[in-house]
């Protein structure tokens, strides 16, 4: 019985990688084969959907997990404090952030900096935009008119997601690869399908909005695609050591998924959400606003369903 749950085990993560990145890629494959599709009505209520499924992740999986480990040593809201506090973090490290780029855009020549940044070694092809106002070799650093809603601030925001979303995915990968039943393997990995495919969705959508090209996005891809199989790995391999009883394994656990939950929260309700039901007056193809209500709550029914298993 241990070796065929085993090769369940291993069918199971072998599956979730390849839907791991179809989800993650899907909208960079919509984004090269038509930039019209992208900016379609449809594709715009997809983002819409993704917003729904990043906050509801946050409340009813990453959050519900870290309580679940939480709860039982300690009767402290523990997990909704870490939570908090990964709320705050993020509120800390933006404006930090925003605080250095002014501080490089006054204390700093554009040229100066852009050579001393790229190197004498760099595609000399990259100084020919430097009129644009930014530096196309290092698309993380404005030189001018540096805002709230400027590329290094949305960027920022994906490489936040990602690490949040990473975290989760290595722990619910750990806890399939620990499953020794059949049936809750199959209804697990089944959810966990589903889940990491909607979950890549969402990242990849909210990269393509940021401007993030698809030579660049290959952290996103390899961090979301092999973090969930990674953890199934690290599970499969520690199944008869690990003891989720374990105190000291409920508090690391826990507090992961905790703070986890709190930078995607942050995410989805400050970044994504306004962003999504802002007026718009230019905006092409602009979808009524009763399908904007609709896909977003669609986007936290699908999360809410899932969470009946995974």
């Amino acid at each position: 019985m241990i070796t065929d749950t085993m090769t369940l085990r291993w069918i199971a993560t072998g599956m979730i990688l390849l839907v791991s990145f179809s989800g993650v890629g899907f909208p960079f494959f919509v984004m090269r084969i038509s930039e019209r599709l992208f900016d379609s009505m449809w594709f715009q209520l997809m983002r819409v959907l993704c917003t729904g499924l990043v906050v509801s992740v946050a409340l009813l999986h990453v959050l519900a997990d870290g309580e679940e480990y939480l709860r039982n040593v300690s009767d402290y809201p523990v997990a909704d404090a870490a939570a908090l506090f990964g709320i705050f973090l993020m509120v800390a490290v933006k404006d930090l952030g925003m605080m250095a780029l002014r501080y490089v855009r006054q204390h700093t020549h554009g040229n100066e900096l852009e050579e001393g940044l790229i190197g004498k070694g760099a595609d000399h092809s990259l100084h020919s935009h430097s009129h644009v106002g930014h530096t196309h070799g290092l698309p993380s650093i404005e030189l001018r008119d540096i805002d709230l809603s400027g590329q290094p601030l949305r960027r920022f925001v994906v490489y936040m997601m990602e690490v949040s979303i990473m975290v989760h995915s290595v722990l619910v990968g750990v806890a399939l690869g620990v499953l020794k039943r059949r049936v809750a393997i199959l209804s697990l990995g089944a959810a966990l399908l589903f889940h990491q495919f909607f979950e890549g969705l969402a990242l990849g959508a909210v990269a393509v909005k940021s401007d993030i090209s698809f030579k660049s996005s290959w952290h996103l891809f390899l961090t979301f695609t092999l973090s969930c199989p990674f953890g199934a790995v690290l599970g499969i391999i520690f199944a008869d050591q690990y003891d989720p009883a374990d105190t000291r394994t409920a508090w690391t656990l826990g507090m992961l998924n905790a703070l986890a939950a709190g930078t995607l929260l942050h995410i989805g309700l400050v970044e994504l959400l306004p962003e999504d039901f802002r007026e718009c007056t230019d905006c092409h193809n602009k979808p009524p606003r009763f399908a904007k209500l609709l896909s977003l709550f669609l986007g936290g029914a699908i999360m809410a369903v899932l969470a009946v298993w995974a």
